[in-house]
């Protein structure tokens, strides 16, 4: 009963959603005031989970004391976003920096664990413990990992200045992508001194 109640926990544990930061790059020499209107772009599946970005990025960035503004707002449903149609927008509401994020990959790993773990209890139990580990049979799991692109621009110059790839681990839908990779990305461009 003990390996199921272990195994149980160790699949909920690995179920949980979790973003990280990977191959973050900053351009040499990006230093100097936080930018203070900013636009947050997102491209997705849907239009809803454009907004929900969007709206999520912005919220956080305000809460700093940034002033965003989100492109689902300045551009119809099928508006394509392409340099023609969101430079003069840009311009136009004098927005000095952009946030622009993207769906890079999807991919889903494999492996094996044991179901049950070794503890640091009294001396008596350990012989028990060991027992059960080795005689315990594993189990297979698998996890869903989904990769966003963000970067970010200096409107002045045009130039990208800022970008890093979030991984979050076991999705159960894009909304939990998005919860949990969005204040990941905006705590790291407050650390850079990008925004407030």
């Amino acid at each position: 009963m003990r390996i199921i109640h272990v195994a149980a926990i160790l699949l909920a544990l690995a179920a949980c959603t979790s973003s990280k930061l990977e191959n973050e790059w900053k351009a040499p020499g990006v230093s100097g005031a936080p930018y203070s209107r900013v636009m947050v772009i997102a491209t997705a599946k849907s239009y809803e989970n454009r907004v929900l970005y969007e709206d999520t990025v912005a919220g956080l960035l305000r809460s700093g004391g940034t002033e965003v503004l989100v492109s689902h707002e300045h551009f119809d449903k099928g508006v394509e976003m392409n340099r023609a149609n969101i430079v003069p927008v840009v311009k136009r509401e004098n927005v000095d920096g952009v946030v622009s994020s993207f769906l890079l990959a999807e991919a889903e790993f494999e492996g094996y664990q044991h179901a049950n773990t070794m503890s640091r209890e009294f001396y008596f139990d350990r012989y028990q413990r060991a027992m059960d580990y080795a005689y315990s049979p594993g189990f297979n799991s698998s996890e869903d990992r989904i990769y966003l692109s963000t970067s970010f621009f200096d409107v002045a110059s045009g130039k990208e200045i800022w970008s890093a790839i979030s991984e979050t681990s076991n999705p159960k839908q894009d909304s939990s992508i998005i919860k949990s990779a969005a204040p990941v990305m905006v705590e790291k461009l407050r650390k850079q001194g990008l925004v407030r």
